[in-house]
């Protein structure tokens, strides 16, 4: 039997993400390559960067606890 508590994973895509936050194809790179921005590393299906949706709410948490702009 499943749990029926257990939420199932959303993933979200690369320009979604861009979307999610207003920014370009650059700023993402960057927010991936500067491990002081602690951003979540994405997943790869196939050639595309998918991100867990709880890794970017729990990232957007820690912003906006440390007084950080996303």
């Amino acid at each position: 039997m499943e749990d029926t508590n257990e939420v199932a994973e959303m993933y979200i895509s690369g320009p979604k993400v861009r979307k999610r936050y207003g920014i370009s194809e650059m700023t993402l790179w960057r927010w991936l390559h500067e491990s002081q921005s602690g951003f979540p590393q994405p997943i790869y299906l196939g050639r595309f960067r998918h991100w867990k949706l709880s890794a970017l709410v729990e990232w957007e948490r820690e912003c906006a606890r440390k007084g950080r702009v996303a």
